[in-house]
């Protein structure tokens, strides 16, 4: 599951308690779902990045029991230039900056606990 982290009409927080209540009756299932809250990405536009492979790492999981961890979102620009790269974290990890790397590189952050 994911959620538009900067999202001003649907809260992120009523997402994931619902994921977590979820997982809490999940039981044994419980380490199976993922949720990721996706920074700077709102419902109706992307202000931060606009790209996103979820059906890949999803494949993955299923066909080779690959578990997704980190995962990328890319903002684009209108000739389709790569203008920033963010992680997505799973929860309950969520990007930490690098203070002294580029804010726009996905390899500036890690996906560590808040």
């Amino acid at each position: 599951m994911f959620h538009g982290g900067a999202d001003p009409l649907l809260s992120a927080r009523d997402h994931l308690r619902n994921w977590l209540t979820m997982t809490q009756l999940a039981g044994s299932a419980a380490s199976n779902p993922r949720f990721y809250r996706e920074p700077g990405v709102v419902m109706y536009k992307a202000a931060m990045a606009d790209q996103f492979d979820y059906m890949g790492p999803m494949i993955a999981w299923v066909e080779q029991g690959v578990a997704p961890g980190q995962l990328a979102l890319t903002k684009l620009d209108a000739n389709g230039n790569v203008t920033a790269t963010l992680p997505d974290c799973p929860y309950p990890t969520v990007p930490h900056h690098d203070v002294s790397g580029n804010i726009n590189q996905a390899a500036s952050y890690s996906c560590a606990s808040s």
